[in-house]
């Protein structure tokens, strides 16, 4: 989605703030940030999903369009569109996305990746 599209709804936005722990299933229209903690069976947004340095996210099913990790995620992890992981991400589990940049000190631990062909490449740092 362009940019300027997700300035105009970024008041639609969902933020789970530090401190803030959520248990349960999500199906968002918007863009997330995480910099609290999540937990639960699904996480689901057709836009972006960011993960701020001291945010967590561990579920069964992450389905974003781009993710942007600068904290903890673990589990299986779909992106349509691409994942950044930033210098202090950590990241543990399934990680299927057609590109992905991964900044030096990102920590991808016992990680399948998976390309778009399906290719896989086991990472471990």
């Amino acid at each position: 989605m362009a940019k300027k599209n997700r300035e105009k709804d970024a008041h639609k936005n969902t933020l789970i703030g530090a401190g803030t722990v959520l248990d349960g299933t999500l199906d968002i229209e918007y863009d997330i940030r995480i910099d609290g903690t999540l937990r639960g069976e699904r996480l689901v947004t057709r836009q972006a999903l960011t993960v701020g340095s001291e945010g967590e996210v561990q579920a069964a099913s992450i389905e974003v369009a781009e993710a942007i990790i600068d904290g903890q995620v673990n589990g299986l992890l779909k992106a349509s569109e691409q994942v950044y992981f930033k210098a202090g991400a950590r990241f543990k589990g399934v990680l299927q996305t057609p590109k992905l940049v991964i900044e030096e000190g990102a920590s991808l631990v016992e990680a399948e990746v998976v390309g778009q062909q399906g290719q896989e490449e086991e990472q471990e740092q």
